[in-house]
């Protein structure tokens, strides 16, 4: 399940983490709270290097 975790830090300053997303897919989701102002420190996690689920494709006859 994909979800945005923001924490907004003593000095005023957020930390937002985003869990569930594989790939840069989580850049997309999190763009709009970048527009609030300066980025200070980005750090990536491991499902940034894997490799983002494709859907694309799939047929469903359910």
């Amino acid at each position: 399940m994909e979800k945005i975790i923001v924490k907004i830090l003593p000095d005023g300053s957020l930390k937002v983490e985003a869990e569930g997303y594989t790939g840069n897919s989580c850049e997309e989701a999190t763009k709009f709270l970048k527009a609030l102002g300066t980025v200070g420190v980005e750090t990536q996690k491991p499902e940034y290097y894997e490799a983002p689920l494709q859907t694309e494709g799939v047929k469903y006859d359910g």
